[in-house]
């Protein structure tokens, strides 16, 4: 059939008009008809490559791209790798903490009686902890952050700390009300307070020893948002490198064991930070000369601020602390993470033991001296410290499955609101 044919140009312009009946008029002349229907033509080609490009689209979808159901407003980010030893770096970061402190502080700050002088020396150490926290919540955000708008980072961060924050909180100033003695009873106002998690701004005390942790993390937080807001993420990396110059800086510049910010995470914590997160875009990216220079900067600087940190403590708690030793955890905590970086994992995890660690760190401390006071006077043994940390790691129990209650509340209702 030739396309100069009339007869074939009516046929088919007869087939077009029954699918669109108002595509060609009947009194068209023969060349506008040929028009009409090259154009037709064109557009249901193009119509169905685009159908097919989008059917190819859709089986390649990037699986790191948030997904969002309109109807509950639930924004779900579809799985991301979980690193199952990093649960297990949380569970001995929190035991080394719960450790520090029942065994040994509570009784150098004299606001406990117990004191076990077997486990001192490995108690010691336990503050150590703390830092393995912070590189475990450097590597874990700048995961998160990759994969996350500006608005379900910030409610992933908010529902990730402040739900359990708020229980533990409340948990602890009862406790401290009901049980304990003067040295442990937390005033209303300053309960309060602790709740925004701004203690520090505004110069109250915390309701417990480990919240100062809190709002370094809250910083950094916030600093990963603002470049989030500023679509900078793709420079996260050059953001590290200027941290790690800034904290060099004030290092050599300030005599103090670690100078405070409003704005950033202590200078002697944002080493760790660095670490966690160039350890992650190692593992992402892999390593290259500026990883490696930036990571060894991040390490030394933790070492040099730890010296500082260790001789703070020192006197604070009238414990003697050696600096070589401290250096020596440190590098043991930054090499932990060097396997993963290669991509290796343990076979088991433990995830809901790691999901208790949150809420047994908010809770360990205070309510732990009031335990340690109030059960047996005057028994010093092993035992009395298993039981007590038996007794917080149960309320721990009981605050996470809480929280496990009231966050996707909390969570649908702040992606309702952004919303809006």
């Amino acid at each position: 059939m030739r396309a100069n044919d009339p007869g074939a140009i009516e046929h088919l312009i007869a087939g077009w008009r029954s699918r669109l009946p108002a595509a060609i008029p009947s009194g068209n002349s023969q060349r506008e008809a040929r028009a009409d229907l090259t154009s037709l033509a064109d557009r249901e080609n193009v119509e169905s490559r685009s159908n097919a490009l989008g059917a190819d689209r859709r089986l390649t979808v990037d699986r790191r791209k948030p997904q969002v159901n309109f109807q509950t407003a639930i924004v779900t980010v579809p799985d991301r790798k979980r690193f199952r030893i990093i649960d297990h770096f949380r569970i001995v970061a929190a035991a080394m903490v719960l450790l520090h402190h029942l065994a040994l502080v509570g009784y150098a700050t004299k606001q406990t009686s117990y004191t076990f002088a077997p486990l001192a020396p490995i108690a010691t150490y336990g503050y150590l902890g703390v830092p393995l926290f912070f590189v475990i919540s450097g590597f874990v955000i700048a995961m998160s952050a990759e994969a996350q708008s500006p608005a379900q980072f910030a409610i992933a961060r908010f529902v990730r700390l402040f739900p359990a924050f708020w229980i533990s909180c409340t948990l602890t100033f009862g406790a401290s009300r009901l049980f304990g003695a003067a040295a442990h009873t937390v005033p209303l106002r300053v309960y309060l307070v602790n709740l925004s998690m701004l203690q520090s701004v505004v110069g109250f005390s915390h309701v417990d020893e480990g919240y100062w942790t809190l709002f370094e993390e809250l910083k950094f937080y916030s600093l990963v948002w603002i470049i989030l807001r500023l679509r900078q993420f793709h420079n996260y990396e050059i953001v590290l490198r200027f941290l790690c110059v800034l904290s060099a800086v004030v290092y050599l510049r300030s005599q103090q064991f670690s100078e405070e910010s409003l704005l950033l995470p202590q200078m002697g914590q944002i080493p760790y930070f660095i670490a966690g997160s160039t350890y992650y875009l190692a593992y992402k990216k892999g390593w290259n000369v500026n990883r490696v220079l930036l990571a060894c900067a991040a390490v030394a600087l933790s070492c040099l601020w730890s010296g500082r940190s260790a001789h703070a403590i020192t006197i604070y708690c009238q414990i003697a602390i050696h600096p070589a030793v401290v250096c020596l955890v440190l590098l043991a905590i930054n090499a932990a993470f060097l396997p993963i970086t290669a991509r290796w994992d343990v076979k088991r995890g433990a995830t809901y033991a790691a999901a208790l660690t949150y809420p047994l760190y908010l809770l360990h401390a205070r309510i732990g001296y009031i335990l340690l006071d109030r059960i047996m006077p005057g028994d010093n043994s092993i035992t009395k410290l298993l039981f007590v940390s038996a007794s917080v790691l149960l309320l721990a129990v009981i605050v996470h499955h809480l929280e496990l209650w009231c966050a996707p509340h909390l969570k649908r209702n702040l992606h309702r609101f952004v919303r809006r």
